[in-house]
């Protein structure tokens, strides 16, 4: 954290002297604050103190209409993407779990169908059993 504050220091003096021979005033390194409640040219002038409104927002007069940000779509629409594809992910995947290939074996092998065992010894090898 050190180094960063640093580095935002020394960005900001760099943007300030560039600014200051170019004739113009120096625009911040970057706001903190809510981005809806002030214009995008003014300089930050720090956190909004608490005013009892979720996220600090104070409610619309009648009539009005939310203003979105920028960034709010996006994360809207990612968040949903992702979680669809999580649950499709969850709900899709193929069952492996050692329950359920017992489970299907042993009802094979009660149905009296042949289970050929990978394991078992076969002519094809070389290998015959004693009973023939």
């Amino acid at each position: 954290t050190r180094d960063m504050a640093l580095r935002l220091l020394l960005s900001t003096r760099l943007i300030s002297r560039v600014a200051r021979r170019q004739g113009a005033k120096a625009k911040p390194a970057f706001r903190s604050g809510s981005s809806t409640s002030h214009a995008h040219n003014e300089p930050a002038t720090g956190p909004e103190p608490p005013n009892g409104f979720l996220f600090n927002e104070k409610p619309l007069r009648p009539g009005e209409k939310r203003q979105k940000e920028d960034w709010e779509n996006i994360w809207v629409y990612g968040m949903t993407f992702n979680f669809l594809l999580a649950f499709a992910v969850v709900v899709l995947k193929p069952d492996t779990s050692i329950s359920s290939w017992g489970r299907k074996k042993a009802l094979e092998r009660l149905s009296g169908e042949a289970c050929e065992d990978p394991a078992a010894p076969t002519e094809e090898a070389g290998i015959v059993s004693e009973d023939s």
